[in-house]
């Protein structure tokens, strides 16, 4: 028998299967799914605002369900789950999908996924839960549960923060990872001035408004396929958050100097760096896998850029002819993610403490090896995309306690609302719009 069903809920409902029982990841399960040949332009982002909003906000509508079914949500089916949660989804997150519309083609899909044997069940739970909605939104949640259920942050991950932060910061945190991000992009000013680029923007019908760092960034407000348009293909910006952008001013490059990028891919840090020495020599970007070194090249390409030497090298190894070799390093070191929730909020759901521990230790390798790369008198930029203390404060400190001639570095002087102390800066993303990063400078003795 042939049920009919709402195409794009259907592949919404199967992307989020491949995310969350197999362990797919968001922007990987989604990207394949939106090369469908059977959307059209407009279910698109209807399909990518159904797969990440119920990854954002898994938690509250597991509660939801829970509260209004007979069925322990173990022993739900896999498959009627996901239709469950895009169901609930729709009626309290997207105000412009009708009621009935949700229901119904949430029945619908049950009715093809179980092959007739659920839809009542279905159809029952998403009833009952619309007919006591009003009292479902008033529900007042309190300490942890406001965390784990409203914004649905991991217990584990709740707990480790708030050993790490005042409550405020650990609330608002979780708060706005249930957000948007805001689309920033780099004014690659080998080919344009910021100026130049918002005119150009315009002209193709693309809104945009300042960023916060000088004369090239710039905040875009709207853009459906980004590879399309004409500015981008021309290389005249590259998509980056203002904090990524940081680190390189952090680092402060300069012409005649040798500078490694050890963790480079995709290259947004990369070509940064070698605009900002104006395309000469003495740019080193290093990766550990051949495809990623391909995408850095892909975006030198575009941009513009010539002299960036791409070196396939794991950033774990010791190489000793890279000894002393070089005047600064940029690592930007792998780790928990914790500050791009916004962007990849399967991170909370795929990443546990032991993950979190395994990634300290890579860590602490890389920038040790970082650190004897350096000439005597040089500079190195740990970095990461994370609010975790443990990967940031604790790994610089480490390496500073167990070498007599590594310095921080006062970095005072820059805008004192993104600074820990001294020598660290942390962005969070409710109070300073822009990623949680943390970018500390140290320097080798002569």
């Amino acid at each position: 028998m042939g049920y009919k069903v709402d195409y794009p809920r259907e592949l919404a409902v199967k992307t989020l299967y491949e995310i969350n029982h197999n362990k797919a990841f968001v922007n990987i399960a989604l990207k394949k799914s939106l090369k469908d040949s059977k959307l059209s332009s407009i279910d698109k982002p209807f399909v990518n605002t159904l797969v990440y909003g119920v990854i954002k906000h898994r938690s509250y509508c597991d509660w939801v369900i829970s509260n209004y079914s007979k069925i322990k949500l173990k022993k739900i089916a896999p498959m009627l789950l996901e239709i469950l949660r895009i169901g609930v989804y729709q009626v309290f997150f997207l105000d412009k999908v009708p009621h009935f519309a949700a229901v119904n083609e949430s029945v619908n899909l049950s009715k093809k996924y179980s092959k007739g044997k659920s839809d009542k069940f279905v159809n029952g739970v998403l009833r009952s839960i619309l007919r006591n909605k009003e009292e479902i939104l008033q529900h007042h949640f309190e300490g942890d549960e406001k965390m784990t259920i409203k914004y649905s942050a991991p217990i584990w991950l709740v707990n480790m923060l708030k050993e790490q932060y005042p409550m405020e910061v650990v609330e608002n945190f979780f708060e706005e990872s249930m957000k948007n991000a805001p689309i920033t992009a780099r004014v690659n000013r080998l080919k344009t001035t910021k100026e130049e680029l918002k005119e150009s923007l315009a002209i193709e019908g693309i809104g945009v408004e300042d960023g916060k760092l000088r004369d090239y960034s710039i905040i875009i407000n709207q853009f459906s396929d980004i590879s399309k348009n004409p500015s981008y293909q021309e290389g005249l910006f590259i998509i980056q958050d203002e904090a990524a952008m940081m680190t390189v001013d952090l680092l402060d490059p300069k012409h005649g100097e040798e500078i490694l990028d050890m963790c480079s891919a995709p290259g947004g840090k990369t070509t940064h760096i070698g605009e900002m020495i104006k395309d000469t020599p003495g740019l080193t970007a290093r990766d550990i896998y051949d495809h990623k070194l391909k995408l850095i090249d892909e975006n030198c390409k575009r941009l513009g850029l010539k002299n960036v030497r791409l070196e396939l090298k794991d950033g774990l190894k010791f190489y000793p002819e890279d000894e002393e070799k070089y005047d600064k390093i940029l690592l930007d070191a792998p780790c928990s993610g914790l500050g791009i929730l916004r962007r990849k909020p399967d991170i909370k759901w795929n990443l546990s403490e032991e993950d979190i521990k395994a990634i300290i230790q890579i860590q602490k390798s890389l920038i040790k090896n970082a650190f004897d790369y350096l000439k005597p008198g040089g500079i190195l930029v740990y970095s990461t995309c994370t609010i975790n203390r443990r990967e940031n404060e604790e790994v610089v400190n480490g390496l500073i306690d167990n070498n007599q001639s590594a310095s921080l570095l006062s970095l005072k002087g820059i805008d004192e609302t993104i600074l820990l102390n001294e020598h660290f800066v942390q962005t969070f993303p409710k109070e300073d719009q822009w990623d949680g990063f943390f970018m500390s400078k140290i320097q080798k003795r002569t």
